[in-house]
């Protein structure tokens, strides 16, 4: 017996040659009459505010105690949740609201291409540099809405510009709308100090691609130095003064070779934070390149409860000791995301800036010096000395001697050096290569045909020292054949008395 029914008469659209129909659950329809009073309670609160998005990879929850966006698995989304729900679970509430979790993802709304920009107080600014010759200015402007808000009141259009939590300093703050920047500024060049120039160009670019929202490039960032008094933790302690919600301390070793990677709840909170500081690495023995990948994938991450995390992190290490070259770092993957810089500079009689200097304008000069170097260099800006040190670690000497740093040296030259490195290295001069080039590209030259080869590099010719040349000469003089003028006259003479 076949038993037929009439189906609901369904609103078709069409647009861009398909024809589709809009699914009403869970907000709409008879399905929507099946769910309980604590589901429809939920959607109350959050469908009509448009509190739950999505970019694709990641759901985010408004956060009405923050003015921003959280991920949705996140300590601050769960307490907002819970408040909504009146449940009472402030331990374990990943089982508690697991059921929300799952609703709010079927009602979530879209988010619209975000332009680069940042996120301070309660604003989304778009940024544009204008640079001059000692000093540049970056004009700042309130991004438009990215979510569909339905004709709500324009009043609460930066709720829908997307500020992602964590924003770079909580408020109450003076967000910037034109700042001014001088290269001789005193507290921010004393700030960075204890880097060298072209370790505080690269470093001011990976702190401004961090700070940057969408984030882009996240990197590992290990401050090294033997002896102490170099400077590495006051330089971090600095930066976690001028970004104070951006920048977290972890006392866990997540880069350690031996490291174990941390549960869930560890993963969520850090998960929000844009720069990790970790001085707690025992990297001696090795780096855990797995973790690196992991932290800096810009890629969701599932932990054993289920909750899914968002990683982008900038990780900054601080080190005494320091491996020795590895072979596993010569690939593209880590010699994107691991830089490491060698501070020698002796910071004994160095005096931490004071408190009261660290206000809210060299935040903003700080944070405008960061995003205009992250814009102006499509790759990062590493210097050779740099790379070189990255991936050849404790031993550069001994792998680079022999060798030195020539911007005129041509392809013959930078070729045979190239392949000097590599043989030394036990790797073929293409892995070693392809290790220079992630870190970055205009560092290595790559020529359709022939050998590819790192760039300024050449082979020192063999110098003599004082007593070797000293030697030569000598020989050289005993060498020498010494004529006797008056025999030859007279021996001469004879010749020509003969003829």
């Amino acid at each position: 017996m076949t038993v037929s029914y009439d189906a609901p008469k369904l609103e078709l659209k069409e647009q861009d040659g398909v024809v589709s129909f809009r699914d009403d659950f869970p907000c709409y329809g008879p399905l929507a009459q099946r769910l309980n009073s604590q589901q429809k309670n939920l959607i109350d609160k959050v469908f009509p505010t448009r509190g739950i998005v999505t970019d694709g990879t990641t759901y985010y929850l408004y956060s009405n105690g923050t003015g921003s966006w959280a991920q949705l698995y996140s300590k601050t989304a769960a307490f907002e949740l819970l408040d909504i729900t009146r449940i009472n679970a402030p331990v374990n509430y990943a089982n508690a609201l697991g059921w929300a979790y799952a609703l709010l993802k079927r009602i979530a709304l879209p988010v619209r291409r975000v332009h680069p920009s940042v996120c301070i107080g309660t604003y989304r600014l778009m940024f544009m540099c204008d640079y001059h010759d000692g000093k540049f200015i970056v004009h700042y402007r309130p991004h438009w809405p990215v979510i569909d808000n339905r004709g709500m009141d324009p009043m609460y259009n930066r709720i829908y510009s997307f500020v992602v939590s964590p924003i770079l300093f909580p408020s109450p703050v003076d967000c910037p709308y034109r700042v001014e920047y001088d290269w001789e500024d005193r507290i921010i060049n004393t700030i960075l100090l204890p880097l060298r120039y072209d370790q505080r160009l690269d470093f001011l670019w990976r702190v401004g691609k961090a700070i940057i929202n969408p984030v882009k490039n996240p990197s590992v960032i290990v401050l090294y130095g033997r002896y102490g008094h170099e400077g590495k933790t006051e330089l971090a302690k600095n930066l976690t003064k001028l970004l104070p919600d951006a920048v977290e301390w972890v006392s866990e070793d997540l880069f350690g070779k031996t490291s174990k990677w941390p549960d869930a709840d560890v993963v969520m909170n850090l998960c929000e934070k844009r720069i990790l500081v970790c001085d707690e690495c025992k990297i001696q023995d090795g780096f855990n390149y797995d973790h690196i990948k992991r932290w800096t994938s810009e890629a969701p991450n599932t932990g054993s409860n289920g909750m899914v995390s968002f990683l982008s992190q900038t990780c900054i290490v601080i080190s005494n000791n320091l491996p020795f070259y590895e072979k596993a770092a010569m690939n593209n993957s880590v010699g994107r995301r691991l830089v490491i810089y060698h501070m020698t500079k002796k910071m004994t009689n160095f005096k931490p800036i004071e408190r009261s200097d660290m206000n809210n304008n060299v935040s903003l000069k700080f944070i405008s010096l960061a995003v205009s170097t992250a814009i102006a260099h499509d790759y990062a800006p590493t210097s050779l000395p740099i790379a070189l040190f990255t991936n050849f670690r404790k031993n550069t000497n001994k792998i680079t001697a022999g060798l030195v740093y020539d911007v005129a040296s041509s392809r013959r030259e930078s070729v045979a050096a190239t392949c000097v490195m590599a043989m030394r290295c036990g790797i073929p001069a293409s892995t070693l290569c392809a290790a220079f080039q992630a870190a970055s590209p205009l560092l290595v030259e790559m020529p359709e045909r022939g050998c590819p080869y790192i760039k300024s590099i050449r082979v020192r010719l063999p110098r003599l020292t004082a007593h070797g040349q000293e030697y030569v000469d000598k020989r050289a003089q005993a060498n020498v054949k010494r004529y006797d003028l008056e025999a030859m006259l007279e021996r001469g003479m004879v010749l020509w008395k003969m003829d």
